[in-house]
């Protein structure tokens, strides 16, 4: 687990930011044009992103990410 510095990367297409829990996703909206790549299954059923909380929605993101066939699963948006 990275807790919010990410497992490696630089943020361009050809190596992109590595999101291995939820501390990392949650970094996204401070690189909004870079590149990101799922490496782990993510569980947003934890706090502090879980239903008390929620998940805040990244407004002006443009970068990408690619889930390579993992899972963000128990998410609410509020």
């Amino acid at each position: 687990m990275a807790n919010g510095l990410f497992d490696g990367g630089t943020g361009t297409q050809k190596d992109p930011f590595l999101i291995s829990d939820g501390a990392d996703l949650f970094q996204v909206k401070n690189h909004l044009t870079s590149y990101f790549k799922l490496v782990s299954n993510i569980n947003l059923g934890e706090p502090p992103y879980n239903k008390d909380f929620g998940w805040q929605p990244i407004e002006g993101f443009k970068g990408q990410i690619d889930g390579n066939n993992k899972r963000i699963y128990n998410l609410t948006i509020v």
